[in-house]
């Protein structure tokens, strides 16, 4: 094959990732008026200069995740360089990188990088996810790894979030989050409609100390949501008597 057909070829299989990647960043930064590219860098290099950051900066990854990180599988989240950014915006969206130190609880927690962000910046912090064994292997596998090297795998409460079942977590938290949800059986024939979400913003307050913040992202499903891609009419009424909603993000404040 000739070279520049070798080059065409891997543009039109990394670019586009890359090019969405770095698209994301630029509209996180832009959602955190005074936070800039410089501060952005700068935080991240001080993550990678801690313990933390030195530990997983010089482990060596296997050549199969190592050519897999920058797939849509769990193993993308072994490209710290992207996800550590893109968690920093997302600690900075809600204050957590300055002020007094905040009980936070990670709902759907995966690899840890909010939760690892946010005990950098010295706050508690919780999370919660499914045991390991009921994770697919690949996801398993890549999260308690990561999990271990972020040094959060002792902060993670392992359960299941149901619908119609109240949420098992201990005490009361100034800042709850919930990004890429999948708990609400995204994507089948099972997910969540408006009542059982009205259940669960019902429970999370229960949970919020007051003057607290919930946040959740929620992902895509263009197929069961043609009209507003993340939800149907009836559930976004739901959110927004609940708090604000602006696209996939959804917001309630105490």
């Amino acid at each position: 094959m000739e070279k520049r057909n070798i080059i065409q070829m891997l543009a039109k299989k990394v670019a586009p990732n890359w090019l969405g990647r770095q698209l994301i960043l630029r509209r996180s930064l832009a959602a955190c008026p005074g936070f800039t590219k410089a501060d952005l860098d700068r935080c991240a290099a001080e993550f990678l200069d801690g313990p933390v950051g030195i530990g997983f900066r010089n482990f060596p990854l296997p050549l199969e995740i190592e050519e897999r990180r920058k797939s849509h599988g769990s193993s993308k989240y072994f490209d710290f360089d992207y996800w550590l950014r893109v968690n920093i915006l997302r600690a900075v969206a809600l204050g957590l990188n300055s002020g007094s130190r905040k009980r936070v609880l990670d709902l759907g927690c995966g690899p840890g990088w909010f939760l690892a962000v946010c005990k950098f910046h010295a706050h508690e912090v919780n999370g919660f996810d499914l045991p390991y064994c009921d994770m697919c292997k690949e996801d398993g596998g890549v999260y308690m790894q990561l999990n271990r090297m972020l040094g959060v795998d002792k902060d993670i409460r392992r359960g299941r979030i149901s619908s119609f079942s109240p949420l098992r977590v201990d005490g009361k938290f100034d800042v709850i989050t919930a990004f890429m949800v999948c708990f609400n059986n995204h994507k089948s024939e099972q997910t969540w409609k408006a009542e059982q979400w009205k259940f669960f913003l019902e429970d999370i307050k229960g949970h919020l100390k007051a003057g607290g913040t919930f946040r959740m992202e929620l992902n895509p499903d263009q197929r069961s949501y043609p009209k507003f891609k993340y939800y149907d009419t009836e559930t976004k009424e739901i959110f927004r008597q609940f708090g604000n909603v602006q696209g996939s993000t959804i917001t309630l404040s105490l």
